[in-house]
């Protein structure tokens, strides 16, 4: 009986995952459709990064506030990218300002979406805003 509990919670939670995934390509899929402009930014700051998985320590990647400007409003949101080391020291450096696309929803501007998966030749991190807060944490 035990085991058909544990089998049962195991199912469960595999199910809400394929779910969860399907619901996030979804998401993806949707934002890529909307209109774009672009984005500066403003800040940079060093954040802890993990993945989706709960064996992977996190990683201090570095992390950058955006702002934006939609019908005369301005925005705002972060991102990040899978870089460390110096590297992550000399990029942090040198994205002061720099300027690049993004996709915004058009009834709710404060919600986006950065199109690109590499910027600056890293993996760009959480580049689809939580829904309702117009950003990431």
């Amino acid at each position: 009986m035990p085991y058909l509990f544990l089998f049962l919670a195991v199912l469960a939670l595999v199910v809400l995952s394929v779910a969860w995934d399907r619901r996030d390509k979804k998401r993806v899929e949707e934002a890529a459709e909307w209109p774009t402009t672009e984005a500066t930014i403003q800040q940079t700051e060093f954040k802890e990064f993990t993945s989706n998985s709960k064996s992977d320590q996190a990683h201090l990647y570095p992390c950058f506030a955006f702002s934006y400007v939609v019908d005369g409003e301005y925005y705002s949101g972060r991102f990040g990218l899978a870089v460390e080391g110096e590297i992550a020291d000399e990029l942090a450096r040198n994205m002061k300002d720099q300027k690049f696309e993004v996709s915004y929803q058009p009834e709710r501007p404060s919600e986006y979406y950065i199109p690109d998966e590499l910027m600056g030749g890293y993996e760009v991190l959480q580049n689809l805003s939580a829904r309702g807060n117009g950003g990431v944490g």
